[in-house]
Protein backbone atom coordinates (compact mmCIF):
# COMPACT_ATOMS: atom_id res chain seq x y z
CA UNK A 1 0.00 0.00 0.00
CA UNK A 2 2.76 1.87 0.52
CA UNK A 3 4.27 1.88 -2.96
CA UNK A 4 0.75 3.16 -4.67
CA UNK A 5 0.90 5.93 -2.48
CA UNK A 6 4.48 7.31 -3.30
CA UNK A 7 3.52 6.53 -6.54
CA UNK A 8 0.49 8.44 -6.91
CA UNK A 9 1.98 11.68 -4.87
CA UNK A 10 4.91 11.18 -8.08
CA UNK A 11 2.40 11.31 -10.26
CA UNK A 12 0.96 14.60 -9.20
CA UNK A 13 4.12 15.98 -8.54
CA UNK A 14 4.92 15.53 -12.19
CA UNK A 15 1.66 16.56 -12.91
CA UNK A 16 2.33 20.02 -11.34
CA UNK A 17 5.83 20.31 -12.47
CA UNK A 18 4.27 20.01 -16.25
CA UNK A 19 1.66 22.05 -15.38
CA UNK A 20 3.82 25.03 -14.02
CA UNK A 21 6.35 24.83 -16.76
CA UNK A 22 3.66 25.27 -19.09
CA UNK A 23 3.66 21.56 -20.69
CA UNK A 24 -0.15 21.39 -19.50
CA UNK A 25 -1.01 24.94 -19.57
CA UNK A 26 0.13 26.16 -22.48
CA UNK A 27 -1.93 28.14 -25.29
CA UNK A 28 -3.23 26.01 -27.96
CA UNK A 29 -0.83 26.27 -31.03
CA UNK A 30 -2.96 27.85 -34.57
CA UNK A 31 -1.12 26.08 -37.35
CA UNK A 32 -3.04 28.62 -39.54
CA UNK A 33 -1.59 31.68 -37.63
CA UNK A 34 1.81 29.88 -36.93
CA UNK A 35 2.16 29.43 -40.73
CA UNK A 36 1.05 33.21 -41.61
CA UNK A 37 3.96 34.16 -39.26
CA UNK A 38 6.26 31.76 -41.03
CA UNK A 39 5.31 33.92 -44.24
CA UNK A 40 3.75 30.45 -45.90
CA UNK A 41 1.25 31.57 -48.09
CA UNK A 42 1.06 28.00 -49.61
CA UNK A 43 0.68 25.83 -46.00
CA UNK A 44 -1.88 29.00 -45.12
CA UNK A 45 -4.04 28.02 -47.95
CA UNK A 46 -3.82 24.30 -47.51
CA UNK A 47 -4.72 24.84 -43.46
CA UNK A 48 -7.55 26.94 -44.32
CA UNK A 49 -8.84 24.33 -47.35
CA UNK A 50 -8.54 21.67 -44.63
CA UNK A 51 -11.18 23.36 -42.67
CA UNK A 52 -8.64 25.52 -40.26
CA UNK A 53 -9.78 28.34 -38.33
CA UNK A 54 -8.89 31.22 -39.50
CA UNK A 55 -9.51 33.08 -36.17
CA UNK A 56 -7.68 31.06 -34.45
CA UNK A 57 -4.84 32.77 -32.13
CA UNK A 58 -0.68 31.46 -31.18
CA UNK A 59 -0.64 32.27 -27.24
CA UNK A 60 0.16 35.97 -27.41
CA UNK A 61 -3.33 36.44 -29.32
CA UNK A 62 -2.06 37.39 -32.44
CA UNK A 63 -3.57 35.78 -35.30
CA UNK A 64 -2.97 34.84 -38.99
CA UNK A 65 -4.18 38.26 -39.68
CA UNK A 66 -1.95 39.96 -37.30
CA UNK A 67 1.39 37.93 -38.85
CA UNK A 68 0.02 39.12 -42.42
CA UNK A 69 -0.49 42.72 -41.60
CA UNK A 70 2.79 43.04 -39.91
CA UNK A 71 4.49 41.14 -42.87
CA UNK A 72 3.03 43.38 -44.95
CA UNK A 73 1.98 40.71 -47.45
CA UNK A 74 -0.89 41.69 -48.94
CA UNK A 75 -1.78 38.62 -50.91
CA UNK A 76 -1.65 36.62 -47.22
CA UNK A 77 -4.34 39.52 -45.64
CA UNK A 78 -6.23 38.78 -49.65
CA UNK A 79 -6.54 34.95 -48.62
CA UNK A 80 -7.41 35.50 -44.75
CA UNK A 81 -9.94 37.91 -45.40
CA UNK A 82 -11.92 36.11 -47.74
CA UNK A 83 -11.95 32.68 -45.63
CA UNK A 84 -13.65 35.47 -42.77
CA UNK A 85 -10.30 36.29 -40.90
CA UNK A 86 -11.82 38.56 -37.90
CA UNK A 87 -11.09 42.58 -38.85
CA UNK A 88 -11.41 43.58 -35.12
CA UNK A 89 -9.10 40.71 -33.57
CA UNK A 90 -7.30 42.21 -30.39
CA UNK A 91 -3.94 40.52 -28.94
CA UNK A 92 -3.52 39.46 -25.37
CA UNK A 93 -2.27 42.92 -24.98
CA UNK A 94 -5.14 44.87 -26.87
CA UNK A 95 -2.99 45.31 -30.17
CA UNK A 96 -5.05 45.51 -33.18
CA UNK A 97 -4.60 44.75 -36.91
CA UNK A 98 -4.02 48.71 -37.31
CA UNK A 99 -1.33 48.54 -34.98
CA UNK A 100 0.02 45.46 -36.35
CA UNK A 101 0.00 46.67 -39.84
CA UNK A 102 1.52 50.51 -38.97
CA UNK A 103 4.35 47.82 -38.68
CA UNK A 104 5.02 47.49 -42.05
CA UNK A 105 5.14 50.96 -43.54
CA UNK A 106 4.73 49.74 -47.31
CA UNK A 107 1.55 48.14 -46.35
CA UNK A 108 -0.37 48.21 -49.61
CA UNK A 109 -4.24 48.97 -49.76
CA UNK A 110 -6.36 46.25 -50.33
CA UNK A 111 -9.75 45.51 -51.31
CA UNK A 112 -12.42 43.73 -49.51
CA UNK A 113 -13.14 40.14 -51.25
CA UNK A 114 -16.79 41.24 -51.30
CA UNK A 115 -16.29 44.13 -53.20
CA UNK A 116 -15.85 44.49 -56.76
CA UNK A 117 -12.58 42.89 -58.19
CA UNK A 118 -11.83 44.89 -60.94
CA UNK A 119 -12.56 47.86 -58.36
CA UNK A 120 -9.50 49.74 -57.87
CA UNK A 121 -8.02 50.63 -54.07
CA UNK A 122 -8.74 54.23 -52.97
CA UNK A 123 -5.82 56.25 -53.05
Amino acid sequence: MRAVTGLRRMAVAVALAAAISGGLLAAPVSPVAAAAQAGDLVRVKQLLKEGGDVNAALGDGTTALHHAAMRGDAEMVRVLLYAGANVRATTRLGGTLASSSRVASSMPRITCPDSDPKAKPAS
